[in-house]
């Protein structure tokens, strides 16, 4: 059936992913040359050590080895936090594209078109204020870090807002709606994906291409899903610490979440170098 052949070829992409060894070792020197790639590595080594230490603590009760490796997970959030100076800027693009999306709704709307439904509207000013809430947990990020080393004073009760609340409770309300947002929109592509499907007989050429670009977008969008998912996890944690996941499992959620983000890029850096 078509829907095994489409499988087929996927999984076939998927696995052959080394096939070049030189395409591979070139896709991964291009993650390792962006702050996005590097940061996605040093994620994996920062929540990997968690459940290495527990591992220490708890499995071979060598608390000096455990100590060791909390100071070198210690160390890597110290750096992946060095590594988001000033990415309050990253939101910008977002927030700026948000508001002229919201801009665009109203135009319609004063002049009587009917372009978005109402679900279509409020997911857009769901996504603006996320775009927001980012920049704001970069800045918390930014600001805490700043000041944990006396470049300029904090009372407690000022840094427990910035840290506790504002870096964590953003983080979270972001990552249900792009988890809201990644669901809606792969409901959309498995849509498109059975129209595509009824419409091959006849059309073989022209739909099969068009087929496999949706089941791509599908195969991202799911590899996506799965990281904010649990990068979910992550934010549930620091908004509540201490009363849901332990520290070793906040480790597999982390190094899932890093693992997948690097899959993606590496597959896609590697992709791009195929010839046309």
């Amino acid at each position: 059936c078509r829907k095994g052949k489409t499988f087929g070829k996927n999984m076939s992409s998927i696995i052959t992913l080394g096939a070049d060894p030189l395409r591979l070792i070139n896709a991964v020197i291009k993650l390792l040359g962006s702050h996005s790639g590097r940061d996605r590595l040093a994620k994996t080594f920062h929540y990997a050590a968690r459940i290495v230490k527990w591992y220490y603590a708890h499995r071979l009760g060598d608390a000096q080895a455990a100590d060791r490796v909390e100071r070198f997970r210690q160390a890597i959030g110290t750096s992946r936090r060095v590594g988001r100076f000033a990415s309050t800027l990253n939101s910008v693009p977002g927030i700026v594209e948000g508001l002229q999306q919201v801009q665009l709704m109203q135009h319609d709307k004063s002049k009587g078109v009917a372009v978005a439904t109402g679900s279509d509207r409020i997911m857009n000013l769901l996504l603006l204020v996320a775009s927001i809430s980012d920049g704001f947990y970069y800045l918390a990020d930014n600001f805490t870090f700043f000041a944990t080393y006396g470049l300029y004073p904090l009372s407690d009760r000022a840094f427990y807002f910035w840290d506790e609340l504002v870096g964590s409770w953003t983080w979270l309300y972001s990552v249900l709606v792009y988890i809201l947002n990644d669901y809606r929109t792969l409901r959309v592509l498995n849509s498109k994906r059975h129209r595509l499907l009824a419409q091959y007989r006849g059309e073989a050429s022209k739909v099969d291409k068009e087929l496999r670009e949706v089941e791509e977008d599908a195969f991202n969008l799911k590899l996506q899903l799965v990281r904010n998912l649990a990068d979910l996890q992550l934010a549930i944690f620091f908004c509540f610490p201490n009363s849901t996941w332990s520290s070793q499992m906040v480790g597999v959620f982390g190094v899932i979440n890093a693992v997948v983000g690097i899959y993606q890029m590496v597959r896609a850096n590697y992709r791009q170098q195929q010839p046309h």
